[in-house]
C-alpha cells in the first residue's frame, strides 16, 4: 500500500485534480462528499489516464473500482443510501470511538481505516493485485514525466529471473489451471535443464522489452525499413527487413550438428544429440532463423525439407513454452516466500495460456508433430501421453482408405500420405514428463488444427458462437504448407489472421497484475512471430503478410533460386503469352473474361484447334466459363472441383476420342487428383497456375500419335501484373520484368526436346 500511495503522490496531474488525489494519499483513504464528482471526472477525462479509456484495452474496466476503493474508499452516496439512520445511543458510542482514534498515531489511524474496507481475504488479495497494476502504470508514467516528479516510486518490476533463481519446473503459473498433482510434481520436470536465462537470450530479448509508441507505429506501417541479405550454407539467400531504430537480430548457426549454445532447453538439446540423424544442418539453419523470433516466410518449400522444418519448428515451439513456464513457476515461488510489507510485480503472462498455433492442411501432418514432440521430450525412461491410443486412432490410418498414388509424381505421394482428412484441431497441454492431448483450449500450451477446423469454433462476427478468446495471446503462429490452404479455401486462414491476437471477450480470470504491459498496450501482433511455409508465392499470401505480419523485430524472407519452368517443357510447341490490359485489381477479372471472348475464343473455335484443353486456377471463373459456353452452345465437357467421378470418366474418354471440343480443367482437380489427361493437342491457360511446375506437367502431356508426327501442338497463355509471382517462376525474372513492362503485349517462346 505505501507503495502504491507513492506512486500516486509521484504522479505529475494537475490542477485541482492533484490536489484531490493526493489529499486522498496524505490524509485519509476517504473523500468528502463535494470532492466525489471531480475524482469521477479526474479518473475518466484526465488527459493522464485517456490513454486507458479505450474500448480495447480492459485497464479500468477491472482495476478502476478496485483501486478507487483502494485510494478514496466507497461511494459515500451509495453507502449512505445502504445505512439506516443511527440511533442515539450508537451516534454516541461512535463519536467516542473517532475521539480515542485521534489520539492515536496518524499511520496506524490509516491502515485502520484501509483494513476496515476490506472485509474478506479475497478482496483483499484482489485490491491487491489490482493496487500492483496501478502503481506500476502510474509508476512508470511518472518517470516518463519531468514536471512534478520528486523521487523514484519503490516498485519491482521483472520479466526475466536471476540465473541464481531458475526453477527447473514448468509449471504455467497464472496462464491457466492445472491439476494440483502436476503442480507438486513439476519440480522435477526439468532437473536436468541448467540453460537458464541470460541477456543474450533471444526470448527475453524480444519479449521481455517494452518498445516505444514510435516504434509501434513504425511496426504496423512497415515503414523505415532496411534490407539486408544473409546467406546460409544449406538453406540458401535470406533477406532480411527490419526497423531502421532496431539493431539486426542475431542469427547464430553454431555449428549447425546440434542446437546446444543457442539457448535451447539442456532437456531438449541432450535428446537430439542422443537420437542420432534427427538434426541436420539445415534444421539448424532455420532453428537459427526462428529463434531470432523474426518472421520467416519460406516460398519454396518442398517434400524434400518438410521433415527438416517441422522438426526445427517442433523444437522452437517447446522451447518458447518451456521458458515461458520456467519463469512463471520461479516468480509464483518468489511471491509466495514474500513477507506480507514487501511488494512485487513479475510482467511474464497475457491474457490467456496458448502460446503457439501450429496450422497443417491435414491429420497426417499432426500425427507427424505428435511424433516430434514425444521424440524431444523422451528422456531415458518413455514420457507419458495423456489420450495417447485416442489420437492415434483419430489422426492414423485406423478406418480410412489411403489415397491411390502409386502412378502419381513423387510431390503427389507425399502430399496424400497417411489421413488426410482435414475439419481437425487439438489442444496440446506441456508438464512434468507427460504430454497432454485433447486438452481444452483454456488449459492448452499449444494448438493444433487445420483451417476449417478452426473456423468452426471462431464462427461469425454477430453469430452466437463466436469465440476467439483462445488466440488473443498467440505468440508463435505457424503456417505451414499454406500452398495447400488455397486449394481448400483460403476464407478460414483469413478469418483466422481477423481474430488473431483480438483483447478477448472474457477476462474473468486473468490476472492483470502478471500481464506484461505490451499486451495491455494491445500490442500483442507487434510481437507475434508469424512463420509461412508454402510451395510458392501468390498475391493472396503477400496480402497476408501484408495486413497482418507486424513484427517488431523484423522478417526474413527465403530468395528463390529455381530454375524457370519453361525450361522443363519437352514438347516442341510455340508458347503465347498475352497480356490483360487494365490496371485495377477488382476489376481484373471481368477484364480477362472479356479478353478471353473478344479476343481467344473465336481463334479457339476453328475446327483446326479441336481437342483444346482449357485450364482454370479460380473456380469462380470455371463456372462463369461454363456457364458462357452453354448459352452460346459451345461443345465441351467439364472437370471441376465437385465433379462426380463417374462424370470424370466420362468428360475424359470424350475428350480423347475427339468428340468433345473443349475440356474445361481446374486447377484444384489436378491438385487433389493428379490424373493424366490424354489427348491434349492445344492448351490455354485462362490464368498461371499457383504450382507452377503444372504448366511444364500438362505441356508434356501434349504426346501425338505416330502418324501424326507432324501435328502441331500450342499453349496460349493470358497474364497480367498481378500474375507477377507466377510469371517470374514459369520464364525467369528477367524475360517477367520485361513481359510485364514491354509496350508489346504478345511475348512467344518456342521450346523442343533438343534444348
Amino acid at each position: 500500500m505505501p507503495s502504491l500511495r507513492r506512486a500516486v503522490k509521484a504522479t505529475p496531474f494537475e490542477g485541482r485534480s492533484a490536489t484531490i488525489l493526493r489529499a486522498s494519499c496524505n490524509s485519509s483513504s476517504s473523500l468528502p462528499n463535494n470532492l466525489w464528482p471531480d475524482m469521477w471526472a479526474t479518473l475518466s477525462g484526465n488527459a493522464f489516464l485517456r490513454g486507458f479509456s479505450d474500448a480495447e484495452t480492459p485497464f479500468w474496466s477491472t482495476v478502476s473500482c478496485s483501486c478507487i476503493r483502494l485510494l478514496c474508499g466507497p461511494d459515500p452516496d451509495k453507502e449512505m443510501a445502504k445505512r439506516k439512520p443511527p440511533a442515539e445511543s450508537e451516534r454516541v458510542s461512535s463519536a467516542r470511538a473517532r475521539k480515542h482514534r485521534s489520539k492515536r498515531p496518524r499511520s496506524q489511524d490509516t491502515d485502520r481505516t484501509l483494513n476496515e474496507q476490506l472485509t474478506s481475504e479475497g478482496e483483499v488479495e484482489e485490491l491487491a493485485s489490482a493496487s500492483g497494476l496501478l502503481a506500476q502504470t502510474f509508476a512508470s508514467r511518472a518517470v516518463e514525466s519531468d514536471d512534478d516528479y520528486d523521487g523514484a516510486v519503490p516498485v519491482e518490476t521483472e520479466d526475466a529471473i536471476p540465473k541464481d533463481e531458475t526453477a527447473n519446473s514448468d509449471d504455467e503459473g497464472g496462464d491457466g489451471d492445472e491439476d494440483a498433482s502436476d503442480v507438486d510434481n513439476d519440480a522435477a520436470f526439468n532437473e536436468d535443464d541448467t540453460d537458464n536465462p541470460s541477456e543474450e537470450d533471444p526470448f527475453d530479448e524480444h519479449f521481455g522489452r517494452l518498445i516505444g509508441e514510435n516504434a509501434a507505429a513504425a511496426a504496423q506501417k512497415k515503414t523505415q525499413a532496411v534490407e539486408s541479405v544473409i546467406m546460409f550454407q544449406s538453406t540458401g539467400e535470406f533477406i532480411m527487413h527490419r526497423l531502421s531504430d532496431e539493431k539486426e537480430p542475431v542469427v547464430d548457426v553454431k555449428d549447425g550438428k546440434s542446437p546446444r549454445n543457442c539457448h535451447v532447453r539442456q532437456s531438449l538439446v541432450k535428446n537430439i544429440e542422443t537420437n542420432q540423424g534427427f538434426w541436420t544442418r539445415r534444421a539448424g539453419e532455420f532453428f537459427a532463423m526462428m529463434n531470432s523470433y523474426t518472421d520467416l516466410f519460406h516460398f519454396a518449400k518442398n517434400h524434400e525439407m518438410d521433415l527438416d522444418v517441422k522438426r526445427s519448428y517442433s523444437l522452437h515451439v517447446l522451447n518458447h513454452i518451456l521458458k515461458a513456464r520456467s519463469r512463471i513457476i520461479a516468480h509464483n515461488m518468489k511471491l509466495s516466500k514474500r513477507s506480507k510489507k514487501e511488494f512485487a510485480v513479475y510482467r511474464d503472462q497475457s491474457f490467456t495460456r496458448p502460446k503457439a498455433l501450429i496450422l497443417v492442411p491435414f491429420k497426417h501432418h499432426a500425427l507427424q508433430l505428435f511424433e516430434i514432440f514425444c521424440d524431444l521430450l523422451n528422456t531415458k525412461e518413455e514420457i507419458q501421453v495423456m489420450n495417447r491410443k485416442k489420437f492415434l486412432d483419430n489422426f492414423g490410418l485406423k478406418g480410412v482408405d489411403p489415397v491411390p498414388n502409386l502412378d502419381r509424381p513423387e510431390d503427389f505421394r507425399e502430399t496424400f500420405k497417411g489421413n488426410t482428412r482435414d475439419g481437425f484441431r487439438v489442444g496440446i497441454g506441456i508438464a512434468k514428463k507427460t504430454l497432454k492431448m485433447y486438452t481444452d483450449f483454456a488449459s492448452s500450451d499449444i494448438l493444433i488444427a487445420d483451417p476449417l477446423g478452426l473456423r468452426m469454433i471462431i464462427g461469425e462476427e454477430g453469430q452466437k458462437q463466436n469465440e476467439y478468446d483462445f488466440l488473443s495471446s498467440i505468440e508463435i503462429l505457424i503456417l505451414d504448407q499454406a500452398d495447400i490452404f488455397m486449394m481448400q479455401n483460403w476464407e478460414h486462414v483469413l478469418t483466422i489472421m481477423k481474430n488473431m491476437n483480438r483483447q478477448p471477450k472474457d477476462t474473468t480470470n486473468v490476472d492483470f497484475s502478471r500481464v506484461r504491459t505490451w499486451v495491455l498496450n494491445g500490442w500483442n501482433s507487434l510481437y507475434r512471430q508469424t512463420m509461412i511455409f508454402s510451395a510458392f508465392r501468390s498475391p493472396e499470401i503477400q496480402a497476408l503478410i501484408n495486413r497482418s505480419c507486424f513484427n517488431y523485430g523484423g522478417s526474413l524472407t527465403a530468395k528463390a533460386t529455381t530454375q524457370p519452368v519453361l525450361t522443363s517443357v519437352v514438347v516442341s510447341a510455340p508458347h503465347c503469352f498475352h497480356r490483360i490490359p487494365g490496371s485495377d485489381h477488382t476489376s481484373s477479372s471481368d477484364a480477362r473474361f472479356r479478353f478471353f471472348v473478344e479476343k481467344i475464343l473465336p481463334q479457339m473455335t476453328d475446327k483446326a484447334r479441336s481437342q483444346t484443353m482449357i485450364f482454370v486456377p479460380s473456380y469462380f471463373d470455371f463456372v462463369r466459363i461454363r456457364n458462357h459456353f452453354k448459352r452460346e452452345d459451345i461443345s465441351f465437357v467439364q472437370i471441376g472441383d465437385y465433379t462426380p467421378a463417374t462424370k470424370v470418366a466420362r468428360a475424359r474418354d470424350l475428350f480423347f476420342h475427339g468428340k468433345k471440343h473443349f475440356l474445361l480443367y481446374t486447377e484444384r482437380f489436378h491438385f487433389f487428383y493428379r490424373y493424366r489427361i490424354r489427348g491434349i493437342r492445344h492448351i490455354l491457360f485462362y490464368g498461371l497456375p499457383h504450382y507452377t511446375h503444372y504448366y511444364a506437367e500438362l505441356c508434356n502431356m501434349m504426346v501425338g500419335d505416330d502418324t501424326d508426327v507432324l501435328h502441331q501442338f500450342t499453349s496460349d497463355v493470358l497474364y497480367s501484373k498481378f500474375d507477377a509471382f507466377s510469371l517470374t517462376s514459369i520464364v525467369g525474372p528477367a524475360k517477367a520484368q520485361t513481359m510485364l513492362q514491354s509496350d508489346k503485349t504478345v511475348h512467344l517462346y518456342v521450346t523442343s526436346p533438343d534444348e
